[in-house]
């Protein structure tokens, strides 16, 4: 097992409904976080906090497995001929 111990600073945030979100906010500055992930409605409605993105599980499934874009086709584009 590992121990990990990340030192949480106190966060100011205004906007936040339900203060015990703060430790969340604390714990993903602390370590450096690229992402909150959550389902908490008062946390995605912050959208984000102190430049980390807050999203949703399926959100962030998206942006690590982008689904292919299906070509969109020109319509002033010469069509190959048979």
């Amino acid at each position: 097992m590992t121990l990990i111990v990340i030192a949480a600073e106190a966060v100011y945030a205004p906007d936040l409904r339900d203060e015990s979100d703060t430790i969340i906010l604390s714990c993903a500055i602390g370590g450096g976080a690229d992402f909150i992930v959550s389902g908490d409605n008062h946390l995605l409605s912050l959208k984000a906090f102190a430049l980390i993105p807050i999203v949703t599980p399926t959100q962030f499934l998206a942006l690590l497995n982008p689904q292919p874009q299906t070509p969109v086709s020109d319509p002033d584009e010469p069509r190959p001929t048979e």
